[in-house]
């Protein structure tokens, strides 16, 4: 179902996508425009199905974004291959007021969806079911958190959706890239900029695997000793899943915007079979364990070998872009 994690301890992890982000400095609060955003986007994503909300502002303060959503085992009469959740969103955020030196307050002053929520279409086998953005819902007040700003002094909430233990953090003290989040539902985004920061001798996508890899391998490592308790063994194997999900939705979402619609459309057919091979493998592997402590672990180890090996299949034939 929709946002449900397969694992009990769930653990979130965003993944940079780019490690010399942190090099690039905000302006301070008071000068600070949404015009600084041009060149950054803003994700939020983790979970079973491949969740997220992707957003971009634009100078004038109009954002415009997509959440998506699948479950494949979700069927039914016309859909056998399964439910995709998806919204496409646009709208304007107020003028940002400084809060402090590193933090603006704004909210949403108009927001339009392109489909009316809760209806739905079926193509394809598939039935897409429009639904309201994951991270905007019961929005009031928005904080943006600019580089640079003590982790600290932020909301618990914000900095657990925002990293984990100060993953991809030049410090374990200061945000090395912008934080949206939305106070009221304690949602928070983390903003990756766009602009390639690389010295060019790595392609978007192969930046994204080696971000991934260096943030799960050492995980990885820690599983292969087995020095930990069932419970940590869980969450660790949950974690891995997390990174290898958040690297494929990443690089998903950059072919999106990269490839022809022809190669897309073909592309996302073969994604939905891939989705239904792997949760199907899941479930069939977590049925031996099924009641034990060990299960969520076989849940995690499966989908983050599925969508490992998914990541460098796509890497191996869309690396150049």
């Amino acid at each position: 179902m929709m946002k449900k994690p397969i694992a009990a301890g769930m653990t979130l992890l965003l993944l940079a996508a780019f490690t010399g982000a942190a090099s690039v400095q905000a302006s301070s609060a008071e000068s600070f425009t949404y015009a600084d955003l041009t060149d950054v986007e803003f994700a939020f994503s983790s979970g079973v199905g491949a969740w997220g909300t992707v957003l971009t502002v634009d100078a004038d303060g109009s954002f415009r974004g997509d959440y998506h959503d699948s479950n494949m085992g979700e069927t039914g009469d016309g859909y056998p291959n399964g439910t995709i959740y998806v919204s496409q969103f646009s709208g304007r955020f107020t003028e940002p007021e400084p809060v402090n030196e590193y933090t603006c307050r704004f909210r949403i002053e108009s927001m339009e969806l392109s489909e009316e929520p809760d209806t739905s279409d079926i193509a394809d086998g598939v039935r897409y079911v429009y639904s309201e953005p994951y991270g905007l819902d019961n929005a009031e007040d928005f904080y943006l958190y600019l580089p640079g700003a003590p982790v600290a002094a932020l909301p618990e909430d914000f900095v657990r959706w925002y990293g984990f233990n100060g993953m991809d953090m030049p410090s374990e003290d200061y945000l090395p890239d912008y934080g949206l989040y939305n106070e009221n539902a304690a949602e928070g985004f983390r903003g990756y900029y766009t602009t390639e920061e690389s010295d060019g001798t790595e392609s978007y996508i192969d930046q994204l695997v080696r971000n991934a890899e260096e943030a799960a391998f050492p995980l990885e490592d820690d599983l292969d000793e087995g020095n930990m308790s069932q419970t940590e063994l869980n969450i660790t194997a949950y974690d891995v899943y997390t990174i290898w999900d958040d690297a494929l939705n990443a690089i998903w979402k950059h072919l999106q915007d990269t490839l022809d619609s022809e190669t897309m459309d073909a592309l996302t057919a073969e994604e939905v079979q891939w989705i239904k091979d792997k949760e199907a493998d899941v479930a069939a592997e977590a049925s031996q364990f099924e009641g034990g402590s060990i299960q969520p672990y076989i849940e995690s180890t499966t989908a983050a070998r599925w969508t490992k090996e998914r990541v460098y299949q796509l890497q191996e034939r869309y690396g150049q872009f």
